[in-house]
């Protein structure tokens, strides 16, 4: 017999508490409430605030105007290249193509193992004496990646993020 919802629910939130203290990454917003309550914490609205930011710095410049771009920018840049050229290593297998591409998982792989070691760099060069940026924590870079890698979706359903 099936758990009801709001067990799955308890559970799902018991094991999340386990996790926060164990220093894991878990997925917060999982129903409308704790949809809710994000949209209603200073985490969200430091967000949107980080967002609006953007689109009003770029108010009135044209896609083709020139500016600086930063290292770290570079970085990141120079890794989505890398990114698309494992496209032509890691070919489409030849399947019915209901749920998406088998060979996903192995291009998501690749990105996944790259992950942790990117987001360091780029966190080192963001901290750079120069940057003026304080050092992020320790742990900031297994979090980023976790962060990074699911973006681009789910390699179990084969999901594109």
């Amino acid at each position: 017999m099936d758990a009801a919802p709001g067990l799955l629910l308890a559970e799902a939130r018991r094991a999340a508490a386990a996790a926060e203290n164990e220093g894991v990454l878990t997925k917060r917003i999982c129903d409308q409430r704790t949809l809710q309550h994000w949209k209603l914490s200073a985490s969200h609205a430091a967000l949107m605030q980080f967002a609006n930011d953007l689109a009003e710095a770029v108010v009135g410049r044209a896609v083709s105007d020139t500016c600086e771009e930063r290292p770290v920018i570079g970085a990141l840049l120079a890794e989505f290249d890398a990114m698309a050229a494992w496209i032509d290593e890691i070919p489409p297998i030849q399947q019915a193509m209901r749920y998406g591409n088998k060979a996903f998982k192995a291009w998501h792989a690749r990105m996944a193992e790259r992950a942790p070691a990117l987001m360091a760099e780029l966190l080192e060069q963001r901290a750079a004496p120069e940057s003026g940026a304080p050092a992020a924590p320790a742990d900031a870079a297994a979090e980023l990646a976790a962060y990074f890698a699911e973006a681009f979706g789910s390699p179990t359903r084969i999901d594109y993020g």
